[in-house]
């Protein structure tokens, strides 16, 4: 739920591990609004925030890195929720924030990167979610403009939305 923190659940021991904010901590959580949670290929637990950013548990150490809120506008992003986080195949994280957009934290240069002629083709900066496929397209959830897939290399993207007859809608 919204503020609760960070919940695990140690399969091993069958029991569920609490993680709590602590500030200027850098071994615990930075907040309890946590929106999206993504595991990379390398077992980086990923964290979007509601008003903070992205943050990094590295598994190993037990350390947060951060990606403020700052480093977010600074690319060109804007808005406050990080709804969704996806990997391609080249280690880059992409990032889907509600009211700012599409961006992606270039894994070569360890920086956000907002691409604004593909942002421009989509169209609307409330993004709910993001998934790759087997092919490497990436799926882009909104809320309210229908489904997109984009080729991340050729950046050609297409949109699909839900034509129905009072049966759910384009969220």
């Amino acid at each position: 739920g919204q503020n609760t923190g960070l919940h695990y659940l140690d399969t091993r021991e069958n029991n569920i591990i609490r993680y709590d904010a602590e500030e200027n901590n850098p071994r615990k959580l930075p907040t309890n609004s946590v929106s999206a949670i993504y595991v990379d290929d390398r077992g980086m637990t990923w964290l979007g925030t509601f008003n903070r950013g992205v943050y990094v548990i590295d598994n190993h150490s037990k350390k947060f890195e951060s990606f403020q809120r700052s480093d977010f506008i600074s690319a060109g992003l804007t808005g406050e929720n990080v709804k969704g986080l996806a990997e391609d195949k080249d280690g880059n994280i992409w990032i889907a924030i509600e009211g700012g957009g599409l961006g992606v934290l270039d894994a070569s240069r360890n920086e956000i990167r907002y691409d604004k002629k593909i942002n421009d083709k989509i169209g609307t900066r409330y993004l709910s979610s993001l998934l790759f496929d087997r092919r490497g397209d990436l799926w882009i959830g909104t809320l309210g403009a229908g489904v997109f897939r984009l080729n991340v290399k050729s950046g050609e993207l297409q949109n699909y939305k839900v034509e129905s007859k009072g049966f759910g809608d384009n969220k």
